[in-house]
């Protein structure tokens, strides 16, 4: 008995490493993408891109231009991807408070229509309004105009979502009725 236990913990142990050799590849090139569709949803973020590389600490980016750089090439291969907007809104996580702060006019307003393109924004809802009203050589009949479009873009999508339960997708769509309450009290001079 006490030799068929230490056999079945050798065995699991010679699997377990074995196992990991085939998962954890060490020949990965910096810039490759692995894609593992047997272990993937419909949405997820393949390993290997730059902004889980960012997010990590294995890539470094100390300006808001690295950030914008790396951003770039990540869009540029997940473009009409099922992940694109999954990658997009994960660096935003990163480029929006600096974005806001020290973003230039062409720098912000690139993002805004980027944003405006995605499938939705949800995590990024207020930053989103935070950024349009931050850009000044936007006119604000033209920001009305890219608001309007963002909540439809995002109202379509908390309506399509399979939500774990029906207070969740009520708890988002307040979350929008919210943003435009407030977008129209920032907005109206009084």
């Amino acid at each position: 008995m006490k030799y068929k236990t230490l056999y079945l913990i050798f065995a699991a142990t010679l699997i377990s490493c074995s196992d990991d050799k085939v998962n954890n590849s060490t020949d990965i090139d910096a810039n490759q993408i692995t894609f593992r569709p047997e272990n993937t949803e419909k949405g997820s973020v393949p390993e290997g891109v730059f902004v889980q590389k960012v997010l990590s600490g294995q890539q470094k980016a100390e300006t808001l231009t690295d950030l914008i750089k790396l951003y770039k090439q990540d869009a540029g291969l997940s473009k009409d991807s099922d992940y694109d907007t999954n990658l997009k809104n994960m660096w935003m996580i990163l480029i929006n408070e600096p974005l806001i702060k020290e973003g230039t006019e062409e720098q912000k307003k690139f993002f805004i229509y980027e944003q405006l393109a995605m499938e939705h924004n949800l995590p990024h809802l207020d930053k989103f309004v935070n950024l349009l009203s931050s850009a000044k050589s936007i006119e604000r009949n033209e920001k009305d105009r890219i608001f309007e479009g963002f909540v439809t873009t995002n109202k379509t999508a908390i309506n399509s979502i399979g939500w774990k339960s029906p207070e969740e997708k009520a708890e988002k769509n307040q979350e929008l009725l919210l943003l435009r309450r407030n977008y129209g009290l920032l907005n109206n001079s009084f």
